[in-house]
């Protein structure tokens, strides 16, 4: 094997090996915020309601659940002042395991059978708005209209 080949393979190898330790993280949805309602890939009609659960966290004594619409949450140990106060659309701060939602917007920008396809996720938040681990609840789903 030519010494280019070779880098190249152990290169290959390396990040394998790097990307399967990181896997649990990477495609996995924590045990420990769950979302319930609504059920991943289903349809739905508005107005809808995202509830989930939690495992060893009770608000406001452990801090808050930040729900993301639409849009990614800020990685672990980072705060919800990544978002500035102008770019907070599509998130909510709560003290409860629910959302009612009466009308979700429609996306733009995208391929039209796309524009009902919603993404929620569901991370914890200690008192000072920082996100706990990797702790994440997601679910997607479409609306019809």
């Amino acid at each position: 094997m030519s010494a280019p080949r070779a880098v190249a393979a152990l290169l290959a190898a390396l990040v394998t090996v790097q990307l399967s330790g990181c896997e649990q993280y990477l495609f996995q949805q924590s045990d420990r915020v769950q979302i319930t309602s609504p059920q991943s890939n289903s349809t739905v009609h508005e107005p809808l309601t995202i509830s989930w659960t939690a495992q060893d966290f009770s608000p406001p004594d452990d801090g808050t659940f930040a729900v993301f619409i639409d849009r990614d949450p800020m990685p672990p140990g980072d705060s919800m002042s990544d978002f500035a106060p102008q770019d907070r659309d599509g998130i909510y701060l709560l003290q409860r395991t629910s959302l009612h939602i009466p009308v979700l917007r429609q996306l733009t920008g995208i391929d039209p059978a796309e524009q009902n396809h919603h993404d929620v996720t569901v991370v914890i938040l200690d008192r000072q708005g920082n996100r706990i681990g990797e702790y994440a609840g997601f679910t997607e789903f479409n609306v019809v209209r």
